[in-house]
């Protein structure tokens, strides 16, 4: 995964409030018509021939994630408050509106059944695209699910994000749910939209019976397929979000993509009894994977990525998007399986390269087990494509907690770049007054690294500073390598 790829971060503010038009709508003036829709290849036209492209409305303009931070829940009105049902009066919803409310609420089979008596639709739609059936099957209620199976509801309704009813109730780990979809004909050849597959959504839940009861069904976890790696993490870090409250994907931002087998997003999870049971399948331990980025597609998500899809990384694999986004509990796994520590992606980053680029946040913890995990004399001296090793990328990255971790294990302070570029023969400490991070320099000097190391092309690490106009680190090294200095000839006086 290149530099930068982050691990996304997002705040929601409130309720997400979007027109029909924003969420049902087509892009570019496209009048919306009857049901047609596109996922993973599979079209549906509407009766007048016309085919729909459905996108994926706006989302609150929040900024990108940045690696390594962990999304924090936001402060969203828990599931079954009192407060929730006051958002829209049920007195004034139409009727189809009650029963979208009721199964999401999870009523009584009576009560369902006395809104279809009424007139309500059993298929019917929100505003987001969402039946009755998905709301149910991702909030767990499992009496709702086999009312509204009972009343002949559509047990393969397609979402253009979220699938089925039954990819929802396997990404939320409700095996009953799945077991009563199953028993209603639900198929697991279904679109699954920006999931993958149904699988896929099998391995987020971290519940070994849906998983055996998906592959009992024909589910394969070596099937690779295309999706979206931000709805996985806004599934699995907003867990409890109501589905009508989710992030919505802005299709004017650029988000990561994956093409891999299921196994992936158990790795994302982080469920350590996931993870292993899928390597007790003989699912390969270092399967590699294609990440890229890009807007949302004008059309349903491919299973396969598209001919002209410009891979930012190929070649990762398990181990070091588990790195990448900090999954600590899944790294430990597929170490202990015998995965091996040193493979390295199309840019030469090994799994430790990753972990130095991370940003510290709440995750101190989980990225010092991993460098534990990852540091060997070997790893730690492993280049990328740039000539860097992990030292390198945390200067550059100012990662202080990692690049201390790693001179504990015994990283070499003053090991330099090999490059043909500008950048050839340069330190931690090099890289750190380019930066101008103090932190960093005074705990490479602490270490004692040297500050009158050159460059290929003759330059202190000063030097650097003061042509970057970080007169702080400047001084802070200048002083350092007289000291330095000063002892060296101390030293030499005294034998």
């Amino acid at each position: 995964m290149s530099e930068g790829c982050p691990a996304e971060d997002f705040k929601v503010d409130g309720t997400l409030k979007m027109s029909s038009n924003e969420t049902r709508g087509v892009f570019s003036g496209q009048a919306a018509s009857g049901n047609s829709q596109q996922h993973n290849g599979n079209s549906f036209n509407t009766s007048n021939g016309t085919t729909n492209n459905y996108y994926l409305g706006p989302w609150n303009s929040q900024p990108e994630y940045s690696r390594g931070n962990t999304p924090q829940p936001p402060s969203l009105t828990p599931r079954n408050s009192s407060s929730r049902s006051q958002e829209i009066k049920p007195d004034d919803d139409p009727i189809h509106q009650k029963l979208l409310r009721a199964a999401a609420e999870g009523h009584s089979r009576e009560g369902i059944q006395s809104l279809l008596d009424r007139g309500a639709d059993c298929n019917t739609r929100d505003s987001q695209d969402l039946t009755p059936l998905h709301h149910a099957a991702y909030n767990g209620h499992a009496r709702t699910v086999v009312a509204l199976i009972e009343a002949h509801a559509n047990s393969n309704a397609q979402h253009y994000v979220y699938g089925t009813p039954l990819c929802l109730a396997a990404a939320k780990g409700y095996a009953d749910i799945v077991r009563s979809l199953f028993d209603s004909g639900a198929t697991i050849h279904g679109a699954a939209g920006y999931l993958g597959s149904v699988m896929h959504c099998a391995c987020l839940s971290g519940s070994v019976d849906v998983i055996d009861q998906v592959i009992a069904h024909g589910g394969l976890l070596t099937a690779q397929r295309t999706s979206c790696v931000r709805i996985w993490t806004n599934m699995r870090d907003l867990d409890g979000t109501l589905l009508e409250r989710m992030p919505v994907l802005d299709r004017k931002r650029t988000y990561v993509f994956a093409f891999s087998s299921p196994v992936l997003v158990a790795v994302l999870s982080d469920h350590a009894s996931s993870l292993a049971r899928c390597l007790e399948l003989g699912i390969s331990k270092d399967e590699r994977t294609k990440e890229w980025r890009d807007t949302p597609p004008q059309q349903a998500l491919p299973i396969l990525p598209l001919p002209y899809t410009v891979f930012r990384s190929t070649g990762d694999t398990f181990l070091s998007w588990a790195s990448v986004y900090c999954r600590a509990t899944a790294a430990e796994t597929l170490i202990e399986a015998g995965a091996d520590i040193e493979a390295c992606n199309d840019q030469g980053e090994n799994a430790l390269h990753h972990v130095a680029k991370m940003t510290c946040g709440d995750r101190k913890c989980a990225m010092l087990n991993l460098v534990g995990f990852l540091a060997t004399p070997w790893t730690m001296q492993q280049r990328d494509r740039k000539g860097r090793c992990a030292l390198h990328v945390a200067a550059a990255w100012k990662n202080v907690i990692v690049a201390k971790r790693l001179i504990e294990a015994g990283s070499p302070v003053d090991i330099t770049i090999q490059s043909p570029d500008i950048e050839n023969g340069r330190t931690a400490l090099h890289t750190a007054a380019m930066t101008g991070d103090l932190e960093m320099a005074a705990l490479l000097i602490n270490k004692r690294s040297k500050a009158s190391v050159r460059d290929a092309h003759g330059w202190l690490a000063c030097d650097l500073a003061r042509d970057k106009g970080h007169k702080s680190v400047e001084s802070f090294v200048l002083g350092a390598m007289r000291g330095q200095q000063s002892s060296s000839v101390l030293s030499r006086q005294n034998n």
